[in-house]
């Protein structure tokens, strides 16, 4: 037997550094849409959306479940251990990249092909241009998708944080650049729009360039070509992705097309309880542009940490260790819902203040009170991933499937009943949302808690940042009262954000939150390698 120590602080380090690279990007593709905004115009803009919401459908089959298939099957081989580990890896990649190739090039061919038909169909023609340039990205995408598992399976998070960095900035510089030829130029709307979408391709393509270039770096080395991949071997490593790819892909296209759904349904009910299209629709732009992206930010911030476990979820499931697979779930857990716990309640209380950082008064104070009523579905949509994310791992993906497709169902029902109802209105929309991911979580711990025996305390996990995060908000909200006759209300409004994140700090510490936390990312692990 073989014993190889690695330090758990490797995954600190790589969830830290994701975590930028994601901030980074949500910073770098808001300047991007105001950018491209002020150049293309609404028309333009148009075109714009048009191409990017339909390139939108073909990334999500791209880059949802393969990187977390081939990081689920990485992380494996690598518990597994053995003389033949660094081979068997190799294999997954060459198999998966083979795949990904063929399925890569067949999905910008129909892209290509299908481009015309569907600008005709949605009444925008002339998007037709720019759906062309975007197209040839989803091949790269596909490419990029399995490399990104290989290098999460093998906890190379920096490589993946670069490759996203880089993409979002030379999306945001050649996109703008693009556009500007093209209206120095005076190009018209649509032309001007597929320069900018060109960007992306160009993005895409040096995204995918960095992920292999890393690869070759920090790979073990070892030649596939050494080894020929026998047709029974390889027809087995298909079947074990796409036992995992499929049903993460169709969990994600789930959520997305109950996300739609969703939206579709909400000016109709609104102006089923007597209010006018214009005054709909007003509401409608005020909930999906102000509230829904402060929600989603929160909850995409924490996507890097559900990266860096999926293959310590991997590997304790494929060694059959129970007590190390609860560890892992608990700490990682406790990591969520230390950040997600103070973000909800600082939404709760802060939400005027917050959005008058960024928005008009008007909108601002329309917004808020849904936002505040939003933020608890923050702490239970981010405790869901993490469980789905386990599930995911350790080969449960129909359950996390089936959690996301009930609570899906039973927010458009809730929705539907209680914005049409006129004492609730748009206030039916994050209540429906709450209820549903509170189903969802119900469902998935049940199953980790009593199928899985995974015994995590869920209560227990969240009191104690919940605690704190009410204190450090009230106390924070106590502040503002005493600051704000006396400075601007910017000023009061980021002193009070600094307060509250070094009081929350300070009370997590004085609980002993963090002692866990602590001791799973900087203790030694012994990986055991037979």
């Amino acid at each position: 037997m073989k014993q190889k120590n690695t330090r758990s602080g490797g995954i600190a380090r790589g969830a830290a550094v994701l975590t930028f690279s994601v901030v980074l990007l949500k910073v770098l593709g808001l300047l991007y849409k105001i950018s491209l905004s002020h150049l293309l115009g609404d028309e333009g803009m148009g075109y714009f959306n048009a191409a990017y919401t339909v390139y939108t459908f073909f990334y999500l089959l791209c880059s949802t479940g393969v990187p977390k298939a081939v990081a689920v099957m990485v992380g494996a081989k690598n518990a597994d251990g053995g003389e033949d580990a660094e081979a068997e890896k190799a294999k997954v990649f060459a198999v998966c990249t083979r795949m990904f190739f063929l399925a890569g090039a067949l999905l910008t061919a129909a892209f290509f092909c299908l481009s015309g038909p569907i600008a005709y169909l949605i009444g925008n023609r002339s998007a037709f241009f720019s759906m062309l340039a975007i197209a040839p990205s989803v091949f790269f995408v596909a490419l990029s998708g399995v490399l990104r598992g290989y290098l999460n399976g093998e906890e190379r998070f920096g490589s993946i944080a670069l490759s996203q960095t880089a993409e979002g900035v030379v999306r945001f510089l050649f996109g703008i650049l693009f556009a500007r030829i093209g209206a120095s130029l005076a190009l018209p709307p649509h032309l001007i729009s597929a320069l900018s979408v060109a960007g992306i391709t160009l993005s895409s393509v040096i995204g995918y360039m960095i992920l292999y270039i890393r690869y070759k770096i920090e790979n073990s080395g070892y030649n596939i070509k050494q080894n020929k991949i026998e047709g029974q071997e390889s027809s087995a490593i298909r079947k074990r992705f796409l036992s995992v790819a499929v049903p993460i892909t169709l969990t994600s296209a789930v959520s997305g097309v109950s996300g739609l759904f969703d939206l579709a349904l909400l000016i109709r009910r609104l102006e089923s309880i007597g209010y006018s299209e214009t005054a709909a629709t007003a509401v409608y732009g005020n909930y999906t542009t102000l509230v829904l992206p402060m929600v989603n930010l929160v909850v995409s911030l924490l996507s890097p940490i559900c990266v860096c476990a999926l293959p310590v979820f991997a590997a304790r499931s494929a060694a059959n260790d129970g007590e190390g697979m609860r560890t892992s779930l608990s700490s990682f857990l406790r990591v969520t819902a230390a950040i997600a716990a103070p973000c909800a309640f600082g939404l709760m209380l802060f939400a005027p203040d917050v959005l008058r950082l960024f928005y008009e008064p008007a909108s601002a104070a329309l917004a808020a009170p849904v936002l505040a009523a939003s933020a608890p579905a923050v702490l239970l949509s981010a405790l869901l991933t993490m469980l789905n994310t386990a599930l995911e791992a350790t080969g449960h993906t129909g359950i996390s499937f089936l959690s996301m497709s009930l609570s899906a169902a039973g927010k458009l029902i809730l929705t539907w009943f209680l914005v049409g109802d006129p004492a609730v209105g748009i206030y039916g929309a994050p209540i429906g949302a709450l209820c549903s991911y509170a189903l969802g979580l119900l469902i998935s711990y049940c199953y980790l808690r009593v199928r899985m025996k995974v015994r995590v305390s869920l209560l227990g996990i969240s009191a104690a940042p919940c605690i704190a995060g009410a204190l450090a908000v009230g106390y924070g909200r106590f502040l503002r009262g005493a600051l704000s006759a006396r400075l601007p209300e910017t000023f009061v409004t980021l002193i009070c954000i600094l307060f509250c994140a070094v009081c929350y700090v300070l009370l997590a510490v004085f609980f002993g939150y963090f002692r866990q936390i602590y001791r799973f990312f900087c203790e030694k692990r012994t990986k055991i390698k037979v």
